[in-house]
């Protein structure tokens, strides 16, 4: 390995006798050929040339290359695989556009930034990314070739998506239309849910890790802060945050190792409203201003970005949006049912050019057959009896903003909680037939039970408050007739004193007259 090669820089062009590789992304077989023996005697060229020490800094993707180190020859192969141009840049490294010389098609390269790759935590979590993209086979996730290392760089191979992330799309166009934004969602939504099947969870859904190919189909790609349901993540350690604050949830951001993957269905519901206002749902100049707005949990709604965000939609979203777990969708697919029941879905992205269509429900259920020999592709188990459909109803209540809907066992779950309105009322259909909840057989004997226990805790407290009122009383007949005794024991003892006084004055007033008497 010649240690002075480097990676070339963003928009750098690859040396003139390869310069036909940066032009078009499509040339001819002979061209590609011409290309690959180029980029051959290229490399042993680099080996051949005189050894420097190892330099991890001017290696590093991120490093700046000092003028006096111009000249070095740049690094256009890696492994099998011969760097077209620069696509983008992340916390952990470099994304390339590169030609796969053995199977003659264009890939996507992720390098791991050389310093990192000294870190043995995050060279696990870079290989691991590997290995759960190679393990989900969706056509909503971005799917993973091959893992290797080259040159002293670690480097995976992954499906080219050359339309762009939605971020950019994002950030080019203001907003989406509610077609698309729709679009976008029951498609990420349905890689998740595969995802969730397999007990992963993403931690990072953010419109920059949701791509779009050339034909408008929609990948969600950066798996490396996934993790299983079931395990011990040692490369997260508890009460810390990992993934993109704007988009995590209220309890990932508390500790991102015990979530589950309602977290991610929180994450969905950011980037929908991002996607149809332009905006975060919630903002903050720093993390714990942010944490302090989810914590708080209001937010304006999106129809006052955006007047043809239906009043359904925005109730979709305040449900994705909700500070405890238990009261958003319990899954993707019950997302992806509710988002395709407003029949406002569109059929491809109105924003991309070459779009084909790609029928959003069978996406739900299809899975590419392709193989590559350098991945090897896990056991499939039998498919699962697909669950019976949820039974719906409509809720309108007095603390509840408009209507909600719910399942049946959320219902059941929400009647036992002590604040709710045992008035509400509900119907199966959203318009029409509301009638009071103690009406249905479904729900009356737990609303029964909970009127019995609020009337025995309204006796109970009535109760108390007699006794205490008794209480009260008696203590004041005790305080006056302390206050008689203390009057008796006054005079008990007064009384003697004053007889004794009368009759001491009595017989002054005797002795005065007889003395008077016997003067005349």
């Amino acid at each position: 390995m010649d240690s002075n090669a480097r990676l070339p820089k963003a928009d750098e062009p690859i040396p003139s006798e390869r310069g036909k590789a940066n032009g078009s992304a499509h040339t001819s077989g002979s061209e590609k050929r011409d290309l690959a023996k180029t980029a051959i005697e290229y490399g042993h060229a680099l080996q051949d040339s005189t050894k420097a020490r190892e330099d991890a800094q001017s290696e590093s993707i991120d490093a700046t290359i000092p003028e006096s180190t111009a000249a070095r020859p740049k690094l256009t192969m890696l492994g099998d695989f011969l760097l077209v141009r620069k696509l983008g840049e992340g916390g952990m490294g470099t994304v390339y556009q590169a030609q796969q010389i053995g199977l003659d098609r264009e890939v996507a390269i992720k390098v791991l930034a050389k310093h990192l790759a000294e870190d043995p935590k995050f060279l696990e979590r870079f290989q691991r990314e590997a290995r759960v993209m190679a393990q989900l086979d969706h056509p909503n996730i971005l799917r993973c070739y091959t893992v290797g290392e080259s040159h002293g760089f670690h480097f995976l191979s992954m499906e080219l998506a050359a339309g762009g992330s939605l971020e950019a799309w994002i950030q080019q166009l203001g907003k989406l239309p509610v077609r698309d934004a729709l679009h976008v969602i029951i498609a990420a939504a349905s890689g998740l849910q595969h995802a969730h099947e397999q007990n992963l969870i993403h931690r990072d859904i953010k419109p920059g890790n949701i791509l779009i190919t050339a034909k408008g189909f929609v990948k969600v790609a950066d798996l490396g802060l996934v993790k299983e349901a079931t395990e011990d993540l040692t490369l997260t350690p508890s009460g810390t945050g990992v993934g993109t604050p704007i988009y995590s949830s209220l309890e990932q951001m508390r500790d991102a190792k015990h979530v589950d993957h309602r977290s991610d269905i929180y994450s969905l519901g950011c980037v929908l409203y991002r996607c149809l206002t332009g905006r975060p749902p919630f903002e903050g100049d720093n993390y714990i201003e942010l944490f302090e707005a989810k914590d708080k949990g209001k937010y304006p709604p999106t129809r006052r970005f955006n007047d043809d965000v239906p009043r359904r939609l925005d109730l979709i979203i305040d449900r994705t949006l909700e500070k405890n777990p238990k009261d958003r969708h319990q899954s993707c697919a019950e997302l992806i049912e509710d988002l395709q029941s407003l029949g406002l879905t569109g059929v491809t992205l109105s924003f991309v050019a070459d779009a084909t269509a790609m029928p959003l429900a069978a996406a739900a259920t299809q899975r590419t057959s392709a193989k590559t020999p350098t991945v090897r592709q896990p056991t499939v188990a039998p498919a699962a009896k697909p669950a019976p459909a949820p039974e719906w109803w409509y809720v309108r209540a007095m603390n509840f903003d408009g209507v909600r809907r719910l399942s049946r066992h959320q219902l059941r779950d929400l009647i036992k909680d002590p604040n709710f309105d045992l008035k509400a009322e509900g119907s199966r259909s959203q318009n029409s037939g509301f009638q009071p909840l103690t009406s249905y057989r479904e729900f009356e004997p737990i609303l029964r039970s909970r009127a019995s226990k609020m009337l025995l805790d309204q006796k109970a407290t009535r109760y108390k408050n007699q006794y205490a009122a008794i209480l009260k009383e008696e203590e004041e007949v005790q305080q006056e007739n302390q206050s008689t005794i203390q009057v008796r024991r006054f005079w008990v003892w007064i009384a003697p004193l004053v007889g004794l006084l009368v009759l001491t004055g009595l017989a002054y007033l005797a002795w005065l007259a007889i003395k008077s008497a016997g003067g005349k």
